[in-house]
């Protein structure tokens, strides 16, 4: 998994000024492309020290090695953090509060367990030492010193490559990053913030409902952002307005326990394959659009 070696800047940078809020434009060019770049470039080993921890959540113990460190780093920065209780593989809460009358919360959600990896299937020494590479003239990608990134010069070609370095331990970085640029300047996010860092999100999250019930009043915000997400083509920073849902549901067809010879069956025996090809086909029409009305609406299935 890598992260392009540019992005980290400009993501911080957006993100800096993004957490300062309307009433800090006016000093917005004290946030210079050159102070987001000198607090990137101090935080490159943090951010390696992040990804030297293996993080598949199957290992409770990787896990709250994480959770450990998070919390370190969100602490050093003046959040005050609580490890979610989650059977031994804890989501990491922080918050930081800035006491102002009529201030609104915004929870930011990122997760810092990663996917599976078999190291011997990676190209480099390590999947948990962050490797930086270009490409050379065949198009391979060829390892390149790392300290590259500490100059002034940075290809934006250049790829950052470590498990869970763009998906999600990036993003994570970025946004201790946009506080430390912060405060670099002398400024402070106008809104209260709250973050979720989840432990779980590469195996489907299947707890963090339970948690969140369990936390509804430490969770409570005005609005959330999710920082993961994927890449646009183009390379350039975005933002969704929206977020899609997600349900799930087993369907059972039942049919003849055994088969059924068509000459005298057919047509009046249905074919459970047809009968759920059907039904599926039913669920939305050919433009794509769900043909299903909405839970608890009159003609849905779905009550309550």
């Amino acid at each position: 998994m890598a992260i392009h070696a540019r992005s980290f800047a400009t993501l911080s940078g957006l993100a800096s000024i993004a957490l300062a809020g309307p009433a800090a434009l006016a000093q917005e060019k004290a946030i210079t492309p050159a102070l987001v770049q000198k607090s990137v470039q101090a935080n490159l080993q943090e951010f390696f020290d992040m990804l030297a921890l293996p993080d598949d959540s199957i290992n409770a113990e990787d896990i709250r090695k994480n959770a450990d460190w998070l919390e370190a780093a969100f602490g050093k920065r003046g959040f005050q953090t609580k490890q979610l209780a989650n059977n031994g593989k804890p989501l990491v809460f922080a918050e930081y509060t800035r006491h102002v009358p009529g201030a609104k919360t915004i929870l930011f959600y990122m997760h810092f367990d990663g996917q599976p990896v078999v190291p011997e299937q990676w190209a480099q020494g390590s999947p948990w030492i962050a490797t930086l590479k270009a490409r050379n003239a065949n198009g391979k990608w060829e390892e390149i010193d790392r300290d590259k990134l500490k100059g002034d010069k940075i290809d934006p070609d250049w790829r950052l490559f470590a498990r869970a370095a763009s998906d999600d331990k990036g993003p994570i970085m970025m946004f201790l990053t946009a506080f430390d640029a912060l405060g670099a300047v002398g400024l402070a996010p106008e809104m209260n913030v709250k973050v979720l860092l989840d432990s779980e999100e590469e195996k489907d999250s299947p707890n963090i409902t339970n948690v969140a019930g369990a936390n509804r009043d430490l969770l409570h915000a005005d609005a959330i952002v999710i920082n993961d997400g994927p890449l646009h083509e183009s390379s350039a920073p975005t933002i969704a307005f929206g977020n899609r849902g997600n349900a799930q549901a087993r369907l059972t067809v039942y049919g003849p326990k055994v088969n059924l010879h068509s000459g005298h069956y057919g047509n009046y025996v249905p074919n459970p394959a047809q009968r759920l090809a059907t039904l599926l086909g039913s669920m939305k029409d050919d433009d794509g659009r769900v043909t299903e009305p909405p839970a608890g609406a009159a003609g849905s299935p779905i009550s309550g």
